[in-house]
């Protein structure tokens, strides 16, 4: 069956989680057959639940960790298709210095694969969804690093809360280090009130996705034997589609993207999607679109870089 995908040998599809690959990009995986990795598919080291693991239904995030890993196995192995599990963790589930831990041993992966599959297609999420604003640390860094001529200190939207510089006044009965920690619960408590705000006009850009995207953008951009493309992300396309994140990607990589909205077999991808039992209510608990055939989009979008 024809398509309109780039041709080529190899692709590569990184999912962030476990769920977006089919959520987003089902034509994709049932027309090119890609090999698909989700990088952030670990098991946490600790049982402790977080308030999306909660929603799920679980007091446990070991345990849910696990059931979506089978859930992924499952929904893949009825196309045919074997998915590949990284052990890196996602962003509710790390310290700064484990995240730059797995990140590393993301991009040596990827750098591994590369190096084993010349002229291939990567393809990354395109970070549909709601932005959130920058707060008062973020923009008075942005302005001083303008001001600077440098990027150094610059704060990704995607770092942790907890990585924004803390400026204090010294308080001689407090150490450093207590200053610190004081500095960073406040910015983590700014960051979330922020976050909440923003939330409340629809569901936000997931920060894993960025991070990935722009791991693999800033690392192969020069590169001719890379070819990267993109897909757009369900459900957070219901509150903002991939267009800007497209057109500014584009100028990033210094090359126009084509484009193509892709016809989807939406039975088939009902029955994808409902092997992913532990996330289609709280991915969207109040329309439930993601439970019927006929609530699905009827395309998927995605962008590709010309040939170099």
């Amino acid at each position: 069956m024809e398509h309109p995908f780039p041709v080529a040998e190899h692709h590569l599809l990184l999912s962030p989680h476990l769920d977006d690959a089919l959520f987003s990009a089902s034509e994709l995986v049932c027309a090119v057959d890609p090999e698909v990795w989700t990088v952030f598919a670990g098991v946490p080291t600790s049982p402790t639940a977080t308030e999306w693991d909660r929603r799920c239904g679980y007091d446990d995030a070991q345990a849910l960790m696990r059931d979506r890993r089978a859930e992924d196995v499952e929904a893949f192995a009825s196309v045919g298709v074997t998915t590949h599990q990284l052990d890196a963790l996602e962003r509710a589930y790390v310290t700064p210095s484990v995240r730059a831990k797995d990140i590393e041993s993301v991009t040596h992966s990827v750098d591994v694969w590369v190096a084993d599959h010349p002229r291939a297609v990567i393809w990354l999420p395109i970070g549909a969804g709601g932005q959130m604003p920058e707060g008062l640390v973020e923009r008075t860094r942005s302005m001083l690093s303008r001001f600077r001529g440098d990027q150094t200190a610059q704060v990704p939207a995607s770092s942790p809360p907890a990585a924004a510089a803390h400026t204090c006044v010294p308080v001689q009965s407090s150490s450093p280090s207590q200053l610190r920690r004081l500095a960073q619960q406040v910015l983590h408590r700014l960051y979330v009130r922020r976050r909440r705000r923003a939330q409340r006009r629809g569901m936000l850009a997931n920060e894993d996705h960025l991070v990935l995207r722009d791991l693999v953008v800033e690392r192969y951009r020069s590169d001719p034997g890379v070819r990267i493309a993109f897909y757009e992300e369900l459900p957070y396309l219901w509150s903002r589609r991939g267009d800007e994140q497209a057109a500014t990607t584009s100028t990033r990589l210094g090359v126009r993207l084509e484009s193509a909205d892709v016809p989807v077999d939406r039975a088939r991808k009902a029955r994808l999607l409902a092997h992913y039992r532990t996330q289609l209510v709280v991915m969207d608990p109040v329309q439930r679109r993601l439970e019927q055939a006929d609530t699905l989009p009827v395309t998927e979008r995605y962008w590709w870089a010309e040939p170099r």
